[in-house]
């Protein structure tokens, strides 16, 4: 098994390729667009006890004198960024899934054998293969993910584990 993390990964992300993943989930595309641009044109505040400070100091009204315009990526904390991160990473659960050669099984609540299933959490994930020629193939297509995507990974976060 294998602990990837994304570095940036929120930050990462362009809008034409956030728009295609949520329409690929089944979002029609006028909505898709109308949840990614949400936050265009908005200002970003990062709210450190620093900047709440300032805030207090200076009152609200001048909030634009403290934030920045995010050029890509999507915003964290705002309604949409569940929604759009988990249809971006449904891309790569889905291609993980395709592996089907090498899976890892357990067994569920009722004693069924099904396969154990990968773990895509916001910038984390844990590939699952029991071979490592399934785990390379997986690791494969987690490179192009993150080409295509421009997310890069974090080599001091992440790991490598063989289980026997």
């Amino acid at each position: 098994m294998a602990s990837i993390d994304m570095k940036k990964a929120f930050d990462s992300l362009g809008r034409h390729l956030q728009i295609y993943a949520l329409y690929r989930t089944g979002v029609p595309i006028e909505i898709a667009k109308y949840m990614v641009g949400m936050d265009l044109n908005s200002i970003t505040v990062v709210r450190s006890p620093l900047a709440y400070a300032h805030w207090k100091s200076h009152g609200l009204n001048d909030l634009d004198k403290f934030g920045f315009f995010a050029e890509q990526g999507t915003a964290q904390g705002d309604k949409p960024s569940p929604s759009i991160w988990v249809a971006v990473n449904d891309i790569l659960a889905t291609a993980w899934d395709m592996i089907s050669d090498g899976a890892i099984h357990t067994q569920d609540d009722h004693g069924r054998i099904i396969k154990a299933q990968d773990i895509i959490y916001a910038d984390d994930n844990l590939a699952l293969a029991g071979t490592f020629n399934s785990l390379q193939r997986k690791m494969n297509l987690l490179s192009a993910f993150c080409i295509i995507f421009g997310i890069l990974i974090s080599p001091p976060k992440s790991k490598a584990f063989l289980i026997q």
